[in-house]
């Protein structure tokens, strides 16, 4: 199957749910006055229908209901919220509730940004010129490229496709906190299967990446998931798991417990079957015809060359990095993002206690906290927080065994650091805790939180610090392994 059959695939399966806000879904039947969904819109739940796709028709009050106070506005404004919050993608009138202006569809995206989740919006008007501009002042910005995707046929060639191949202009995307994909099209062009393409088009758009689209791959596949674990969950506990709290010192310690068994369990599931769009056939056929005529020919004499080209990427010499960048197509950038992503949790921005393999910086130095979690959570005064010291680095050949090297997501940016398994950093804890510390804490409020590394690549470091001789293997990049020169 083409990369591009199996995006759509996926699309159709991530795209459950669509919300249509508008104020015009119900029109008055002039033979009898009585409300019925109009004609675009009944077809629309057709198209949606043959796709498997929930359709759901939301009718936004009109100019003469929602202005005759403030706190109807509010309460239509709150209506369509809960409701855009609930779907997959939004269909939004540019003119929502009123004849001459946005207001309210802009009020409604602004609240929408708001939200931690990332959002699809389709927004049609007979103004298009318009809106580019009011966009623009809300705090969107337009991407630079869109992405022409073209709908698979059974003529398709074989010949394998580059992902991420750009067009300019095809389909605008505005973007805002990088989580609002918002597209626009005239109202002329709205039927129902020319919609749903739009719909798809804009996922492509938004995120041409493969590892998005695993992302998307696994959402729906956990959503499958729980129905089919639920039933196998054990009944008639509920007095056996309240007894069980009576015998847990930390609070809430059952709640983690059995939320980590239910979530391993999903885990375990998922891995059973690998994620399509990155399954071996499908990521080969992103190599160029030249490149895979030589894996198959030499695949040895292929990956050295790779080994030795990633080498090059992050060493010293700027003539052999740029013929390195040009005869692999790889990019330190982008290696070093990957390998972040890898090593260090995306989500831990939101952390804002101390625990294991969080990360502080203050100054030019950087913080491990390597302390038991046990001991972190009954933290008593004059108690230690035990961190490894570490320094930013490039990524290349440690001096000793002694150095381990870390890539981390830090805010909208990727370090890698080294910590020395033999320089310790105590602090003293000046009054008791409560749970883990704040970050915000006495104790640690000259410190600035960076990010936090995995379970797995923690453990790792802790091992080459207190058990030399034991080796924790860890499926990290192996053109970053390479250049650090890990074995």
């Amino acid at each position: 199957m083409m990369i591009n059959e199996l995006k759509r695939n996926i699309a159709s399966h991530y795209c459950g749910s669509i919300a249509i806000i508008d104020d015009d879904v119900l029109i008055e039947d002039k033979e009898d006055s009585s409300l019925k969904v109009g004609e675009a819109f009944r077809s629309l739940i057709e198209k949606c229908s043959e796709d498997s796709i929930l359709c759901h028709l939301h009718s936004f009050p009109k100019e003469a209901t929602v202005t005759s106070e403030q706190s109807s506005s509010d309460k239509a404004i709150a209506a369509a919220l809960a409701v855009a919050k609930k779907a997959d993608v939004v269909i939004l009138d540019w003119y929502l509730g009123l004849n001459d202006r946005p207001e309210y569809s802009l009020k409604l995206l602004n609240q929408l940004s708001e939200s931690d989740s990332i959002r699809f919006i389709l927004v049609y008007t007979g103004h298009s010129p318009n809106v580019e501009g009011r966009l623009l002042e809300i705090g969107f910005k337009k991407k630079e490229n869109s992405i022409r995707v073209e709908r698979p046929s059974a003529s398709e060639s074989e010949e394998p496709e580059i992902a991420g191949q750009v067009n300019e202009g095809d389909l605008p995307i505005f973007v805002k906190d990088n989580k609002i994909f918002l597209s626009f099209f005239d109202k002329a062009e709205m039927d129902s299967s020319t919609l749903i393409d739009k719909i798809y088009s804009m996922l492509y758009s938004s995120y041409p990446d493969l590892l998005h689209w695993a992302g998307f791959e696994l959402s729906y596949r956990v959503k499958e998931l729980f129905p089919k674990i639920l039933p196998k969950l054990p009944v008639k506990v509920d007095k056996e798991i309240a007894i069980q709290a009576l015998f847990k010192s930390i609070p809430n310690e059952l709640s983690y417990q059995i939320s980590n068994l239910i979530l391993d369990e999903v885990k375990k599931s998922l891995l059973l079957a690998p994620v399509s769009i990155l399954q071996d056939e499908t990521l080969l056929s992103i190599i160029s015809k030249e490149d895979n005529e030589r894996i198959k020919n030499d695949k040895a004499g292929f990956l050295g060359e790779m080994k030795k080209a990633g080498k090059a990427l992050f060493g010293n010499d700027e003539t052999k990095k740029e013929s390195a960048k040009t005869k692999t197509g790889l990019k330190p950038d982008t290696l070093l993002h990957l390998n972040a992503f890898i090593e260090s949790y995306a989500l831990s921005k939101s952390l804002d206690r101390l625990i294991q393999g969080v990360i502080l910086q203050k100054e030019d130095k950087y913080y491990l906290s390597i302390t038991p979690l046990c001991d972190l959570y009954r933290l008593a005064t004059g108690g230690k927080i035990s961190f490894l010291v570490g320094e930013e680095s490039k990524i290349e050949k440690s001096a000793e065994d002694r150095y381990i090297q870390v890539s981390v997501i830090s805010e909208d940016r990727q370090i890698n650091l080294i910590f020395d398994a033999y320089n310790l950093f105590q602090i003293e804890a000046s009054g008791d805790h409560v749970g883990y510390p704040k970050l915000d804490a006495t104790e640690l409020k000259d410190y600035k939180y960076v990010g936090c590394l995995r379970e797995d690549i923690f453990n790792r470091v802790l091992h080459r610090v207190w058990v030399m001789r034991t080796r924790v293997g860890i499926d990290i990049l192996e053109i970053v392994r390479v250049v650090r020169h890990e074995n």
